[in-house]
């Protein structure tokens, strides 16, 4: 059973899990053939292994903006009037939009 240098590692593991076998020759798809490498389980175990181990440790990004202004309006027995001021865009107040 042989496979081509284009696959990719999860079709190769689809291809040896379901015929049973523990290594797939690779050869190009030239007009001749020629072989480019041997893929065995364990190399691809350890492909995997790595794959895991960066997406645990995945770095997460944290974007922020600057908070809209908000005016908000309290009422009283004589009218309304504006609440407190918020901390501005320019003292640098952020709120977080989205995590990646």
């Amino acid at each position: 059973m042989t496979a081509h240098d284009d696959e990719t590692l999860r079709t190769l593991a689809n291809r040896m899990a379901e015929h049973d076998i523990t290594r797939i020759l690779i050869v190009s798809r030239d007009e001749f053939p020629r072989l480019e490498g041997l893929l065995t389980l364990r190399q691809l175990l350890h492909a995997r292994r790595v794959d895991l181990h960066e997406e645990q440790h995945a770095e997460r990004h944290l974007t922020l903006r600057p908070r809209r202004k908000r005016s908000l309006v309290v009422a009283s027995g004589t009218g309304a009037w504006p609440a407190a001021p918020r901390p501005s865009e320019e003292e640098g107040e952020l709120e977080p939009v989205s995590v990646t």
